[in-house]
């Protein structure tokens, strides 16, 4: 925090720090002194924030001393938002049972996925022939 703000406290319902900015999903929610246990090192201030994406809220703090700067603090807290964007992304990948791969989730690679995809399907209609068959294991491609 830039010298001279001083952090709210209960009486003071005014916020020093709502100059902060923060990227379009994230919420600026509030700040506090954290206790530690070095004291000659400084106050340890803890800036909290709330982050609304694809229907999904998540809260995440970042951990700074008194007297950083406030644009180190926002770059901590985008560079936060955006590791919780991504887990917030995995987490609707693994709900929804596609999780892609890293490498094959860049747009370049859109026709690998598409290849791979193809493939799939066709084995997956090759095992329904196959259990099909009389004895579940001989499927003869030509004669089907």
């Amino acid at each position: 925090m830039a010298p001279g703000l001083e952090l709210p406290t209960p009486d003071n319902a005014d916020d020093a720090t709502q100059s902060l900015w923060t990227p379009t999903e994230v919420e600026y929610i509030q700040s506090w002194v954290v206790p530690t246990d070095y004291p000659e090192l400084g106050r340890a201030v803890k800036h909290e924030f709330k982050l609304s994406y694809h229907g999904e809220v998540e809260y995440f703090g970042v951990l700074a001393m008194e007297d950083e700067s406030e644009a180190l603090i926002e770059d901590m807290a985008a560079s936060t938002a955006e590791a919780v964007v991504v887990k917030i992304l995995e987490k609707e990948q693994i709900r929804s049972g596609r999780l892609i791969p890293v490498d094959l989730s860049k747009p370049e690679n859109l026709q690998v996925r598409r290849d791979l995809a193809a493939t799939f399907r066709d084995f997956k209609r090759h095992q329904h022939k196959r259990r099909e068959s009389t004895n579940g294991r001989i499927y003869y491609p030509g004669t089907h």
